[in-house]
């Protein structure tokens, strides 16, 4: 059944606020596998489910339902009481042997129950990712009814910002009224006087300017801060400078926005295209191909500094901010930091040698409404989507849903403190202290690892110990003052939707208010400890694992070590091996650009990758054929971390092997509707799951002698052909 249509409004004008389409959490646990001769499997209602006549592949039991419904309104079906048919797909195969499909071994009976949604996924990540988000919303609902009391000043204001939002008029007109207000103040400028004397009060507007600025660690001075300087990247022309069926989309939405909320007239909408093609011609005329896809990896990158990808050109700043006769770059960068910097770094040089051809009196009306064109993607792209799905469940009061969506709102609107505050009071010491120690067992491992290492030479030995001993481990939540807040109100006489963007400015423009101040190695940035998420940043060569992973099945106190390291040990181990694998090589143990290895070993590092990918090169799964290239990054990692969390456990003294796989194995369980897993299949670098699992176990001497697996059955991979990254 559909959604009423002002429930819908609703929650169109949390998207609309907040800027972003709502999607199903994705974390970063990763695992590996591989059939061989597999046929993939799809339900008849459409889920992909895994494959038949596989490869074996180890997963750990877990009871724990994957209940779908969270309180970002994931809507799925968590009925778990069904009973398997013996008519299904599953009682055709062997179910029962662990050396014919290993992943669908372990995972069968919550396989043929678990029924995601149109659109959305299920597993043992959303399963935690529901556990955190409702016991985040329970406890801040606690705050606002009174039942519990809080003296902290951020959550106040929390509170108080929700208690407006749930006030408000969240109807659609309310967002698109504060939106429209945005293209008018774009719009209001006149000339390219207009654009210059407007520069930082268009950044605190959280307008995007037509070109790229973001502070970040000095890429070769890991104590001090600086400026990085990038280009734009056209809308309406693809890398090859075409206007293609996608762009053709983002064109519609520019057009159908502005028509039906705007009410442009069609002549104002044509003129405005016609201006964006222009500058974005321009774009690409100008810079190089290389510069291109820089700006677009900036783009694109989440976090909150620059995603380094090599080193950049430094720039004595006196120069660079004399570029322009018409943009005063002097006096925005002293807005933003409040001193002249003695240098920047040009990201995207191309762009800067020729910034007056693309910023003059004649190009000011083209700059203009490309500015309004990308200012209506960032703010309304996900409409389409939002109309095309239910986003929330039926059987909820007009309360209810107003509750929910003003407590979704203000959960974005105050993301930091969300995950410095709920992060600290959800985690025990106890649990943070024994996922600390798992970590120390697996760094010991990889230390081992590295030093018995037949392919790496002494040199690159060194460097990787190095690297190793240096490296910031943070677990739980961050530890940084957002001290931003202080200078924050919420205006009752403002818009839910102004006192949003507001926070939003605050925050990314404080930012850059920390330039004169050191640099910190390893800080949360935009990492939320309330994801269920775990990641290795080569740039500042540290490993985070979030308050919210630390849950059942990945980790818990109760469980044996053989199913913590099994589940979330290795995903440690994964990630811990991005620290030296092509790119992480790259980096040194203070995350800067250094490239520590050899020649022989890059070639001894490629083989073993060329190996790894031919394991997953061409298998068909679910109506597409996996890539080994694209997916060799994570498969690597996947390996490396499959063997170095079972070394570490070995070295416990405690190891059941059969747990530690049947952890693994139950800990990356998915089933995902064929809809997202087609619209995903393209962009994700990680192979689908049952083959990581499957590809993962069939490369480890331990899978054999547990499961007595044979030559013959699916998973069995030839001693030949079995390939382990740390030998």
């Amino acid at each position: 059944m559909k959604l009423h249509k002002n429930v819908l409004k609703v929650w169109m004008f949390a998207a609309v606020l907040l800027g972003a389409t709502i999607t199903t959490q994705t974390a970063k646990a990763d695992t590996t596998a591989e059939p061989q001769n597999e046929k993939q499997t799809v339900t008849n209602d459409g889920n992909v489910t895994g494959i038949e006549s596989a490869q074996k592949s180890d997963a750990t039991s877990e009871t724990q339902s994957d209940s779908t419904t969270n309180s970002n309104n994931t809507v799925v079906n968590n009925d778990t009481s069904s009973t398997v048919d013996s008519d299904t797909n599953w009682s055709k195969t062997n179910i029962d042997n662990p050396g014919k499909d290993y992943f669908h071994y372990v995972n069968r009976k919550w396989l043929n129950v678990a029924k995601p949604a149109t659109g959305q996924q299920m597993g043992a990540l959303q399963t935690a990712q529901t556990q955190m988000d409702n016991k985040v919303h329970d406890k801040f609902m606690s705050y606002v009814n009174g039942t519990v009391p809080t003296n902290d000043s951020t959550m106040l204001k929390a509170i108080e910002f929700y208690r407006q939002a749930y006030n408000s008029d969240l109807s659609n007109d309310a967002a698109f009224n504060g939106i429209n207000q945005d293209i008018k103040t774009v719009r209001g400028l006149n000339n390219i006087t207009d654009l210059n004397e407007n520069l930082y009060s268009l950044m605190a507007q959280d307008i995007s300017l037509p070109f790229g600025i973001k502070i970040d660690r000095d890429q070769n001075d890991s104590s001090l801060k600086t400026l990085y300087f990038y280009g734009a990247t056209p809308l309406l022309l693809d890398d090859n400078g075409e206007f293609t069926d996608n762009m053709k989309t983002s064109q519609d939405t520019i057009g159908n926005y502005l028509a039906s909320n705007a009410h442009w007239t069609f002549e104002e909408i044509q003129d405005l295209i016609i201006n964006t093609k222009r500058f974005d011609k321009l774009l690409y005329q100008i810079q190089t191909a290389n510069d291109r896809a820089e700006n677009k990896l900036q783009d694109n990158y989440t976090g909150a500094g620059i995603n380094q990808n090599g080193n950049y050109l430094p720039v004595v700043f006196s120069n660079f901010a004399n570029i322009s006769p018409y943009l005063d770059l002097d006096t925005l960068v002293d807005q933003l930091v409040g001193e002249t910097p003695g240098y920047i770094y040009e990201m995207t040089p191309s762009f800067y040698n020729k910034f007056n051809r693309l910023f003059n009196a004649d190009t000011f009306y083209m700059v203009r409404d490309w500015m309004v064109s990308k200012l209506v993607l960032n703010r309304s792209s996900y409409m389409k989507d939002l109309t095309e799905h239910d986003t929330y469940q039926n059987g909820h009061t007009k309360a209810e849903t107003q509750s929910n969506l003003a407590y979704y709102v203000t959960s974005k609107a105050f993301a930091p403190e969300f995950s410095k505050y709920f992060g600290d009071i959800l985690l025990s010491k106890l649990q943070a202290s024994g996922v600390k120690q798992m970590i120390g067992n697996i760094m010991s491992s990889y230390e081992k690892e590295i030093t018995d290492s037949t392919w790496l030479s002494d040199s690159a030995k060194d460097q990787a110990l190095n690297k190793l001993s240096k490296m910031i481990v943070n677990v739980g939540y961050p530890s940084d003052s957002y001290g931003f807040y202080n200078d924050v109100t919420v205006d009752p006489t403002k818009s839910i939707y102004q006192n949003y963007l507001n926070l939003l400015t605050t925050e990314k423009l404080d930012r850059f208010k920390t330039y004169a101040r050191p640099a910190v190695r390893g800080e949360w940035n935009d990492l939320s400890s309330l994801v269920t998420n775990a990641y290795y940043s080569p740039q500042d060569n540290a490993i985070y694992i979030s308050t919210a992973f630390i849950t059942s099945p990945f980790f818990d106190i109760n469980q044996t070590d053989s199913q913590n390291y099994g589940a979330l040990g290795t995903v440690i181990g994964h990630e811990l091996s991005h620290a030296f694998d092509s790119n992480g090589s790259l980096f040194n143990g203070y995350g800067l650009f250094e490239n520590w290895l050899t020649p022989e070993d890059l070639k001894a590092l490629n083989q073993k990758m060329s190996t790894v990918a031919s394991q997953y090169n061409g298998i068909n799964y679910a109506d597409k054929v996996i890539s080994g290239a694209k997916v060799v990054d994570e498969a690597l990692a996947d390996n490396a971390g499959l063997q170095v969390s079972e070394n570490a456990l070995k070295a416990t003294g405690h190891a059941n092997i059969d747990q530690f796989f049947r952890s693994y194995a139950t800990s990356n369980r998915v089933q995902m509707d064929k809809l997202l897993f087609d619209n995903n299949f393209a962009q994700d670098p990680h192979a689908p799951m049952p083959l990581r699992v499957n590809v993962n176990v069939s490369n480890m001497p331990d899978f054999y002698s547990t499961y007595d697996v044979q030559p013959g059955e699916g998973m069995y991979r030839d001693p030949n052909n079995r390939v382990q990254i740390w030998d």
